[in-house]
């Protein structure tokens, strides 16, 4: 129903009340400097277009009064109705005047409500730990756990969390990355009643303790002192040690007596953690492998490696190695490297001690191996022994694993042979050969010199050659690659006689200038 007061006005001319309209609530959060005490200023013309009903506000003024009374009279208006101060529940009485017939007025009033803004609270830092090595000081964090520390008691608030750069809404709360460290952003809260209030939540990422090394603890019988390697971090870390990982990344069960360990060889772990900076903020820590050896001297291996000899433990400790014997031209030494150099072929026996006194001696026949290489490789037509890669000294090739059967360096390979090399160090060869299978990339019978043509193929007696450019030699190898007959031609055309040769496969290379072809042919 509208809140109109009916006036009976009594003069000589008659009046007629002006129809106004009916004011509504003006409702306001208490958003001046004094949040709780139920006043502030508001804008009080908001109704006049409401009240003018359609009146021209050039024909009827519009004021605003704080009792009835004053209304009726005319008097103690409201100065500034865009920016008076009210109070909660306060009624005011608006009047609508024709202009130049003041007698001609209509009064109503209107309520005030002052919501209050919601009581929030300022919010300790969001700190999260860098996720992982190497520290760069960037993390996702999820704002929205802030939630209720910040509004506390507001029932039904909400929160939203803007950038501070430019007061852009974060549209992803609970995944945000930060870009600087610290970073502020801002933070509203918003009540059931539309009242906001602001604050502000710094992030921070701290960093995660740098590796420094773990080296492996030994022990001679079993007790480790597991703090062995704190020296290697930082004084101010927390360092424990855990007997699983799981303990270790939940940070439970640690060894009570880390220096009196007692183990046999495997691994524990140890939790590296730099102190919070307060007690609000997390720790950061690593986890890590502690590899404990027992030191039970064992020889894991011992091998000649050319003229070198190389022995092979079951640890990395320091160890003194000691030669008792050796041939008469080796010296008796003793060193801390496992690996004796240039040392001459024959029987040696090794005295090896470690720290905690444990001997153990071994007897090794030092003799020449092998030379290393791939036992399978591959080549081109016209590439020869000379073209394989075997590493070792003075190379020499075979047809055989075993006996004296020679090859010149110079043999032609064949696709699908084996050939064998030995080395020879100090006047000694290996008894061992190296075997290399050896698959030709491209078919015998590629062409690569244009032009060349030969007859016939099975061949009894004479097999002829043409090329339409002057052919320079031409070199016959059997299906071994050795050399069986070469001769110059110098000529477009030449011949090779096969008649004394043996029944069977045969290769022929051809070549013009800077061209070769490799050509299979049957002897009949």
């Amino acid at each position: 129903m509208k809140k109109l007061l009916l006036l009976l006005l009594f003069s000589v001319s008659a009046f007629a009340q002006p129809n106004i309209g009916e004011p509504i609530t003006v409702v306001v959060c208490d958003q001046d400097e004094y949040t709780m005490n139920g006043a502030t200023f508001v804008d009080l013309t908001v109704n006049n277009t409401i009240v003018l009903n359609g009146l021209s506000p050039d024909e009827y003024s519009v004021s605003y009064y704080e009792t009835e009374q004053y209304a009726v009279n005319g008097t103690n208006a409201i100065e500034n109705p865009q920016a008076a101060y009210v109070s909660n529940g306060q009624s005011i009485f608006i009047k609508v005047a024709q202009i130049g017939q003041p007698a001609n007025f209509a009064i109503a009033y209107f309520s005030i409500v002052i919501n209050i803004i919601p009581i929030i609270n300022n919010p300790t830092a969001l700190v999260r730990c860098n996720e992982a090595l190497p520290n760069d000081f960037m993390t996702s964090f999820d704002l929205t756990t802030k939630d209720n520390e910040i509004t506390g008691d507001c029932i039904g608030c909400s929160v939203e969390y803007f950038w501070s750069e430019n007061n852009s809404l974060i549209d992803n709360p609970t995944n945000f990355t930060n870009y600087t460290n610290p970073q502020v952003l801002n933070v509203k809260v918003t009540s059931v009643n539309g009242c906001e209030a602001y604050t502000t939540l710094t992030i921070k990422v701290l960093p995660l303790p740098l590796y420094m090394g773990m080296p492996d603890l030994y022990s001679c019988n079993g007790i480790f002192d597991l703090t062995q390697n704190n020296n290697l971090y930082d004084s101010s870390f927390i360092i424990t040690h855990y007997a699983t990982l799981e303990d270790a990344l939940n940070n439970v069960n640690p060894f009570p007596n880390p220096t009196t360990y007692s183990s046999q060889n495997g691994i524990v772990f140890v939790r590296v953690a730099i102190p919070a900076p307060n007690p609000n903020e997390p720790v950061c820590s690593q986890i890590y492998e502690q590899q404990l050896v027992v030191n039970n001297l064992e020889v894991e291996g011992i091998a000649s490696v050319g003229n070198d000899i190389v022995i092979t433990l079951n640890s990395s400790e320091t160890y003194l190695y000691t030669i008792s014997s050796a041939p008469t031209s080796a010296e008796l030494i003793s060193q801390n490297s496992n690996i004796f150099t240039d040392m001459p072929f024959g029987s040696y026996t090794f005295v090896i001690q470690n720290s905690c006194g444990n001997i153990v001696t071994i007897t090794f026949d030092h003799i020449l191996t092998a030379p290393l290489g791939e036992t399978t490789q591959t080549f081109t037509e016209g590439e020869t022994l000379a073209n394989l890669e075997v590493e070792g000294e003075n190379i020499q090739w075979y047809a055989t694993e075993t006996g004296d059967n020679l090859l010149n360096i110079e043999t032609l390979l064949v696709d699908g042979a084996i050939y064998y090399a030995s080395q020879t160090i100090d006047g000694v060869e290996s008894t061992q050969r190296l075997g290399v299978t050896v698959t030709k990339v491209l078919g015998l019978d590629n062409d690569t010199i244009p032009g060349l043509s030969y007859f016939p193929n099975p061949v009894k007696n004479t097999f002829t050659v043409t090329n339409s450019n002057t052919i320079d030699d031409i070199s016959v190898y059997n299906t071994l690659g050795q050399l069986v007959l070469t001769t110059a031609i110098n000529s477009t055309e030449g011949t090779i006689d096969f008649s004394a040769f043996n029944n069977g496969i045969y290769f022929i290379k051809v070549t013009a200038g800077k061209n070769q072809q490799t050509i299979k042919v049957v002897k009949q």
